[in-house]
């Protein structure tokens, strides 16, 4: 990888102070809210959609080390200017410390690496050199191991398409199970 970019904009700041102070905010009405039990609901309904994108923001620092995150400074690496050799959305898996249930997240396979994004938003790509191990079957999902600084690893994932377009990528003779 080449050198670092640093975030051309400062969002990065506001979502920081948005994530503690709705956290903050959450535990201390949460605290008061133990003193005054017939007015929990009410609270609770007003907190959660500042909680929610506050919840968001973590979860994407589970997926990414902090400085790559929505969170952190650093850019992350865009996509090659070639189209995919392949584009499929996954139901399941896991990034890093996160697990996706139930949350889409799509996989680009083209000849340079692997890439991924998350409603079109978060992209992230990972060079076909920084790929260290790509193993699994269909029941537990494959697992693809890296050394990529801007997305944790392993990734999981249930797709065998794109297990398969990624070992012809990497050019790994295909395991018979």
């Amino acid at each position: 990888m080449s050198e670092e970019k640093l975030k051309l904009d400062k969002r990065f700041l506001y979502y920081r102070a948005y994530c503690v102070v709705s956290i903050l905010v959450w535990n201390a009405v949460g605290i008061w809210m133990m003193n005054h039990p017939k007015q929990n609901i009410q609270y609770i309904f007003m907190m959660v959609p500042f909680l929610i994108p506050a919840l968001i923001m973590l979860l994407h620092w589970a997926m990414f080390p902090f400085k790559y995150s929505i969170l952190g400074s650093n850019q992350r690496m865009p996509f090659p200017q070639e189209p995919p050799i392949l584009e499929r959305t996954n139901w399941g898996g896991s990034i890093g410390w996160c697990a996706l249930r139930g949350i889409p997240f799509t996989l680009y396979v083209f000849s340079s690496g692997v890439g991924g994004s998350f409603f079109g938003k978060s992209k992230v790509f990972i060079p076909k050199e920084n790929i260290s191990l790509l193993n699994g079957n269909s029941f537990t999902g494959y697992k693809l191991t890296h050394s990529s600084p801007e997305v944790r690893s392993p990734i999981v994932f249930s797709n065998k398409e794109i297990y398969e377009k990624l070992q012809e990528v990497l050019r790994i003779p295909l395991k018979v199970v």
